[in-house]
């Protein structure tokens, strides 16, 4: 049984349309509350004519508030260096399809082949081109939403809820 057969190209244009999903954070909340804090702080300051406290402040407010961001594009960087290393064009073409198993991904570019287990998958999350699906140990494979028929693409999502029942699915 092989299902939902995907060959594409992952690039830039397909890392930038995912970056926002490589590293989420349960406790982005913590981080929300941390930017409020610290604005609120910014705001006394700034109140009580501390200029530089005030400045500081608002200064550590905006780096938190922008710090996954930061990381995402760094990630998103070194990724793309990475491909660089492995192919004189700087993108790496590979397959994947479900077996009754898990998924199998052949790297075409590097002739690598793996199988990646159900039970390891953690979510995924659907793009206007790609599903993102992305494991415990934080690894990730896309599923090119051309290759698909849409009645797959409607299917997909609840299909790997049924083999991964833990798997969280994302807008």
């Amino acid at each position: 049984m092989e299902q939902y057969r995907t060959i594409g190209v992952m690039d830039k244009a397909a890392l930038q349309e995912v970056q926002k999903y490589l590293f989420r954070s349960r406790l982005d909340w913590v981080r929300w509350i941390a930017v409020a804090v610290i604005a609120g702080c910014a705001l006394l300051a700034l109140i009580a004519r501390d200029w530089f406290d005030g400045g500081l402040y608002l200064f550590l407010a905006a780096f938190v508030f922008l710090f996954p961001r930061l990381i995402q594009r760094r990630y998103v960087k070194n990724q793309l260096a990475r491909m660089r290393e492995n192919s004189l064009e700087g993108v790496t073409r590979y397959e994947s399809f479900f077996t009754v198993d898990g998924v199998v991904l052949r790297n075409h570019t590097i002739h690598g082949e793996v199988l990646m287990r159900y039970e390891n998958l953690s979510f995924v999350a659907s793009t206007p081109n790609l599903f993102f699906v992305m494991s415990k140990s934080r690894q990730f494979f896309l599923v090119f939403k051309d290759c698909l028929t849409p009645e797959q693409q409607k299917s997909f999502p609840p299909f790997l809820k049924e083999k991964c029942p833990k798997l969280k699915i994302m807008r």
